[in-house]
């Protein structure tokens, strides 16, 4: 394949020269400021100089040095960002040569030869489900030729085919094959500068504020220093929002073309099978992650956390009706449309990269098949496999899950307790996904009358849509809320094929809500249907308490949730206040932890619940109500009775959600066990 064998379509030639304009003027407004800068800089020091030389007195040199100062620090906010580089956190990496994988190293030789690219630098090994390409940016990667550093994700290798691996692999190179891909570069270099400007000033203000407590006289000239930086920030801001903009329109441009580019050297069959597959296979791994965290209290681990990943992946798909072709899950676009039918559709003009359906239906249309599809597993391309998945197995430990103390488990003995833990937190497939989405409502307890119903009827794909329907249309509004009310930068929308701009969106809203409440209406009926078919199978009065226990504790929850929202509320100054008085006079005035803490005491007297959890947050609930936490130092915030503070507000919905899927879990089975005879 040669670089002209593809051609950069309308869309990409019109994201470039909009990138393209959006640099230009943001050089001459940047170059604007920057000129005026250097003229009030010289102006500052001929002024400072001439008062330091003609008045030689303290107080003249103080305010000469001062105004001297001032420029000074003008200029260095503005030329900051030349100094400053960019770089990739490499510690949970591991690098790989060609003397000990050389099968991979022929695999991503032969994908340079063919996209006409340069080979990478390094090429690392990393823990995720991924694969990118990256180099140490700076100022100057603009104009120097800077090779790249290639991130291959053992999740990912052992989530795809050869083929597939070398389709991925090969639209990583596809971004920089092109010589219109520098434009990209420019762009983000851009960017970064602006950002920088903005944002990255901690250094910075450390600096000036060092300076400005040496004497009265230069923090007087500090604080107007700042007060200009601030009007250049505002500037810049406009600047950031469309550069940005542009960026992004660009972007998504790039990750077409790279799909093209890949299509050719891979066919597009098997970009497209791993595309679909990269976010289930993700979600697996942190499911065998979340697996050891709960199981913490036992004192387990694994010692590859890979082999379960690729036993989660197959297992799932077989319980969720997934198909399987060549030892790996072939997830369709069928299937996360119906994850998610919204009929809201935001221009993504903030997004980098387009959504999987659109490059899917890219690919498509592009119709390139190969021949040849090698549906090898990747994991056998590397020779050293096992070993480099046992070392990523500890790098992915620290941090979330503690080994020391524990004992390792066997593959088989993972199996048999990941399977108990699924059945444990997953509903019946007898309910058709009806309760996934879905929690039984307030019903009327006392209606006992028979209905003539079949079991297949309470739970069909009718009834289930409607669950579908009720889960899309709060995501909505929800999203349609943050668009009417708050500053998103989205002007225009559209919905089920109408065009909408922001002004529109409350009306929208309102409508939403209505229809919203019809359709709740709609499944409470039908629950109370569910309910009566169930409650005739049996004299018992323990699904009447079950569904008593639920509701309570429903009604438990959201006042719980209120009190969390307030004590968060009443919280938020940590993040703002500035001085040790401001925060005394914070923890002064909150009222609400007396009973945040008498609410924990309940739930960790659950053993039920308590056995769930992580060991660590289990801990924390118990350290957070039973000591008398000081939060505040003589100068500063005690940071470990803190972080006991924070840590156990940032879990308490982890603790609720827990125990209501506990509850929700019993009832259902119950109601299983009614229809079934089967009693678990």
């Amino acid at each position: 394949m040669t670089k002209d064998q593809i051609e950069l379509s309308p869309s990409f030639k019109n994201k470039t020269r909009k990138a393209i304009f959006s640099i230009i003027i943001f050089v001459l407004i940047y170059g604007v400021l920057l000129s005026l800068a250097t003229l009030l800089t010289a102006f500052c020091i001929y002024i400072g100089g001439m008062i330091i030389i003609n008045a030689p007195r303290l107080i003249t040199i103080g305010l000469g040095i001062g105004l001297i100062s001032m420029g000074i620090l003008i200029m260095i906010f503005l030329l900051k960002f030349i100094f400053q580089s960019t770089k990739e956190d490499k510690s949970n990496f591991i690098e790989v040569y060609q003397k000990d994988e050389p099968e991979l190293f022929s695999m991503l030789q032969e994908i340079v030869e063919e996209v006409d690219t340069h080979f990478p630098k390094h090429v690392y090994l990393t823990d995720e489900v991924n694969a990118f390409v990256f180099y140490n940016s700076s100022f100057w990667s603009m104009f120097l030729p800077i090779r790249k550093n290639l991130v291959i994700g053992l999740g990912l290798i052992n989530s795809v085919s050869k083929s597939e691996l070398k389709a991925i692999l090969a639209h990583e190179f596809g971004h920089f094959s092109q010589r219109t891909m520098k434009v990209g570069s420019y762009v983000y270099n851009v960017n970064q500068v602006i950002y920088n400007i903005l944002y990255n000033n901690e250094g910075y203000t450390n600096m000036a504020s060092n300076w400005a407590s040496i004497s009265g006289y230069f923090s007087v000239f500090v604080v107007i220093a700042f007060k200009i930086n601030m009007g250049v920030q505002w500037i810049l801001q406009q600047c950031f929002e469309w550069v940005n903009k542009s960026y992004m329109g660009l972007s998504r441009e790039m990750e077409f073309h790279a799909d093209e580019i890949s299509a050719h050297v891979a066919g597009s069959t098997p970009l497209k099978t791993s595309l679909l597959r990269i976010e289930f296979a993700s979600k697996s791994l942190n499911n065998v992650i979340r697996f050891y965290q709960e199981k913490s209290q036992e004192k387990i681990y694994g010692q590859n956390l890979y082999n379960e990943h690729r036993f989660v992946m197959n297992f799932t798909a077989q319980e969720t009706e997934i198909s399987s072709q060549h030892g790996l899950p072939q997830l369709s676009l069928q299937e996360e449309e119906n994850n998610i039918s919204t009929k809201l559709n935001i221009n993504e003009q903030w997004s980098s990269h387009p959504s999987t359906k659109d490059r899917i239906d890219r690919l498509d249309e592009l119709g390139i098949h190969l021949e040849n599809i090698d549906h090898s597993p990747a994991n056998s391309i590397l020779s050293k496999l096992e070993e480099y998945q046992k070392k990523m197995t500890l790098t992915i430990y620290e941090g979330n899950i503690e080994v020391e103390g524990c004992q390792p488990i066997s593959m088989a003995e993972f199996e048999i307790s990941y399977k108990e833990d699924y059945q444990r937190n997953n509903f019946s497939k007898l309910y058709n996904g009806y309760y996934n989405l879905h929690n039984p409502v307030e019903i009327d307890l006392e209606n006992k009358s028979s209905v003539p119903t079949l079991f297949g009827d309470l739970f069909n794909d009718e009834v289930v849509t409607l669950t579908k329907e009720q889960t899309v249309l709060e995501s909505d509004i929800h999203v349609l809320t943050e668009i009417a009310y708050n500053n998103t930068g989205i002007k225009k929308f559209e919905y089920d094929g109408e065009q909408f701009t922001k002004k529109k969106a409350g009306s929208l809203i309102h409508s939403l809500k209505e229809k919203l409440e019809k359709l709740n209406e709609k499944l409470s009926a039908h629950d109370q249907i569910i309910y009566q078919y169930f409650i005739n199978k049996t004299d018992d009065a323990q699904l009447e308490n079950l569904y008593d226990e639920l509701i309570n504790f429903d009604n438990f929850t959201n006042e719980q949730n209120k009190l969390w929202s307030t004590f968060n509320s009443e919280l938020e100054f940590i993040q703002t206040v500035n001085t040790i008085d401001d925060a005394k006079l914070g923890f002064l005035n909150i009222k609400s932890e007396k009973a945040f803490k008498e609410c924990i005491k309940e739930l960790i007297d659950i053993e039920e619940l308590v056995a769930t959890i992580p060991l660590d947050m289990k801990e924390n609930f118990e350290m957070y109500v039973k000591e008398d936490l000081v939060y505040l130092g003589v100068e500063t915030y005690n940071e470990k009775d803190l972080n006991i503070l924070l840590y156990a507000v940032n879990s308490f919905q982890y603790l609720l959600n827990k125990l209501y899927m506990i509850k929700k879990k019993q009832l259902l089975q119950y109601q299983i066990g009614l229809e079934t005879g089967v009693t678990v």
